[in-house]
């Protein structure tokens, strides 16, 4: 017997959250794991919105070991090093950039994790981590502050009306790269596509439940944010994966959770919008190209 599906409760998205109670929320949520826990609190630091909220919202800011890594054809100008340097000024918290640049060869490390459950796409954290446990050593109690899927509750993603079984490739969130199924050598057919549809067509209606379900597709491939920090033994925890708080950010009022505009003003308030500060900087994607070179 399985339990209910509590995304299928009519009732949890029928109401607006405030978006203050949401922010108090995930704070109370930091600050209650904070307090049980001892030693750095490692923080990869983009200095995008996710990112950027957890370093707010941790109390000690004394604990927070932030990295990170750039993805144009100079990392320290890349936006994510300006970005995240920056934040760590700010907030006088203890930062680096971590260069990358050779984690092909670390797909046999990955084979060894997930096997063909999913596509050749993390090798660059294993390098990562491999590059911080290098440089440093932590407390016996460190931990890992993941800012998994905080894009996704807050705003920044949206899945369209899925009216039909053919549709439902909407929520693999791929970014346009699917497979040809044309090309498949083994026989297949609509019918498990058809089944999901015909049992879950009422509950698509609902955007937000559309996106709790593309969550739980691509929860396959994005895993390995927490799986791979893990494997390399550290304690991940995050908000973003309490069910409450989650339910939370998805309630927040359509109109202030587009462009994530609830997030941006929290951040004006403390001082932390990056964005207005014309940090000069690269936007620029190029890691992939830099492995190979």
């Amino acid at each position: 017997i399985y339990k209910e599906d509590p995304v299928l409760n009519e009732e949890i998205f029928n109401k607006t959250e405030d978006e203050r109670v949401a922010f108090e929320k995930i704070k109370n949520y930091v600050n209650s794991v904070e307090d049980i826990t001892k030693d750095e609190i490692i923080l990869p630091t983009s200095g995008g919105y996710d990112s950027r909220l957890l370093n707010l919202c941790i109390n000690d800011k004394s604990r927070i070991r932030a990295f990170t890594y750039g993805i144009s054809d100079n990392q320290s100008k890349s936006f994510e090093v300006v970005y995240g340097k920056k934040l760590s000024e700010i907030l006088g918290t203890q930062w680096e950039q971590i260069e990358l640049g050779k984690f092909n060869r670390y797909i046999e490390d990955w084979f060894r994790l997930f096997g063909i459950s999913t596509h050749l796409h993390g090798m660059y954290h294993i390098e990562f981590y491999k590059k911080i446990l290098e440089r440093h050593s932590f407390g016996e109690n460190v931990s890992f502050l993941s800012a998994i899927f905080g894009d996704v509750w807050s705003g920044n993603v949206t899945v369209g009306n899925i009216t039909n079984h053919k549709e439902l490739a909407k929520l693999s969130y791929s970014h346009g790269a699917n497979a040809d199924r044309t090309q498949l050598l083994i026989p297949f057919d609509d019918k498990l596509r058809k089944q999901f549809f015909g049992k879950n067509k009422l509950y698509l209606k609902s955007e937000k439940r559309r996106i709790a379900f593309l969550i739980r597709v691509k929860l396959i491939l994005i895993s390995y944010l927490t799986i791979v920090p893990e494997y390399f033994g550290f304690p991940v925890w995050t908000p973003f994966l309490n069910f409450d708080i989650a339910v939370s950010m998805l309630n927040i009022p359509k109109e202030r959770r587009q462009g994530r505009a609830w997030q941006r003003d929290i951040f004006r308030e403390y001082g932390l919008d990056l964005e207005s500060m014309d940090l000069p900087k690269n936007t620029s994607n190029t890691l992939d190209y830099q492995a190979y070179m």
